[in-house]
């Protein structure tokens, strides 16, 4: 696997992506705007935790 610069990732890249969606502060806001992208609804009661390994 070869290592890349921060600037060189994205959105779609599993390191930024988890997170994104595990950080406290932002990760069921952004979560709920995905669902909300993908669905073309709203899901109110969303909570998101980080999965166990």
């Amino acid at each position: 696997m070869q290592r890349r610069k921060l600037e060189e990732l994205s959105l779609m890249d599993d390191f930024l992506f988890n997170a994104m969606l595990t950080h406290p502060e932002t990760g069921e806001k952004f979560t709920n705007k995905i669902l909300k992208l993908l669905f073309n609804r709203e899901f109110k009661n969303l909570r998101v935790s980080a999965q166990k390994v």
